[in-house]
């Protein structure tokens, strides 16, 4: 049993294969793929993602993504998918982080058993559960949410693409970082975003500019939903989020309908957004929009005091 380094390519190639053996009911295909490269190089530029596989009698039973950070919650945040129940691989992965991490958080898949009783074993303890959701846009009706609009429309506010308000970038950010706070989703890596990854995602090409949607009143960033190219025919909201002051009034619905009408009219036939089961308001908008859930995540963290 040994931990090797992987290139993009070949953990792209791997990370479908694992993902269609825990995941029969939504499988990815090979159009994916060119995109998972895409994403999982730009993840690995940006951030410093690394990728490895674990070998075992000849062959990859498991991988894993680690993003190491300087945090006093979470030093580095693993992603892992492999074959159920994942025995080699808790076996494997767990005393990689042994070694390697002082404070570490795990993705992990719920059908990875073996790997989550061998967590569960040396102490890990359930911090958040996450739901992956998708939508078919054939079945998305704008008409079922244009009342949310037109009342917000009447109040005063404005929507406007991304497209058209490149000018407003620092604002949109800054309405990010301050929303994100508020959300159970940040995952203890002290994670901010800045005017430049923005700025990075469009011009690299990654986001579906047309279909973010930007709230305003009186000129002021309000809410914001963005929305990146997952494949050709698939989107994915990477963010929505209202100021505070804002909230309860559905215009997170408002934006999120905006951008799938959108999505619907560019010739998109799918959306997925990542759903902690904590944040139930947002996962209720997002059942109310049509979303449901495909797959299920956990996150695990090492108790306090344990080393």
């Amino acid at each position: 049993m040994s931990i090797v380094p992987l290139n993009v390519e070949e953990f792209s190639k791997w990370y479908v294969n694992f993902h269609n053996i825990l995941f029969p009911n939504d499988k990815l295909n090979d159009s994916t793929l060119r995109d998972l490269i895409e994403e999982f190089r730009l993840v690995s530029s940006m951030y410093g993602v690394e990728f490895f596989g674990i070998y075992f009698e000849n062959r990859i039973v498991g991988l894993f993504s680690m993003l190491k950070r300087s945090s006093n919650i979470v030093d580095c945040k693993v992603d892992v998918a492999g074959e159920p129940p994942g025995e080699v691989l808790g076996d494997s992965i767990v005393n990689y982080l042994e070694q390697n991490c002082s404070s570490p958080q795990v993705i992990i898949p719920s059908n990875l058993t073996a790997v989550i009783s061998k967590l569960e074993a040396l102490g890990y303890r359930l911090y958040n559960r996450f739901a992956r959701l998708t939508l078919n846009l054939e079945e998305f009706n704008f008409n079922n949410f244009r009342e949310y609009v037109k009342k917000f429309s009447i109040e005063g506010l404005t929507f406007k693409s991304l497209f058209n308000v490149l000018d407003r970038i620092s604002d949109i950010v800054k309405l990010v970082n301050e929303t994100s706070k508020d959300e159970p989703t940040t995952g203890g890596m002290d994670y901010m975003m800045s005017v430049e990854e923005l700025k990075y995602l469009i011009d690299q090409g990654r986001l579906v500019e047309e279909a973010c949607y930007v709230a305003f009143k009186d000129e002021k960033v309000i809410a914001v939903t963005l929305v990146a190219r997952a494949s050709i025919k698939e989107a994915y909201f990477i963010y929505t989020g209202v100021l505070r002051p804002y909230r309860g009034l559905d215009l997170a619905k408002a934006v999120k309908a905006l951008a799938l009408t959108k999505l619907k009219e560019l010739g998109y036939v799918k959306a997925s957004a990542n759903n902690n089961l904590e944040n139930k308001p947002i996962l209720a908008i997002n059942r109310r929009l049509g979303f449901k859930i495909v797959r299920e995540y956990l996150d695990y963290r090492r108790a306090q005091g344990l080393s």
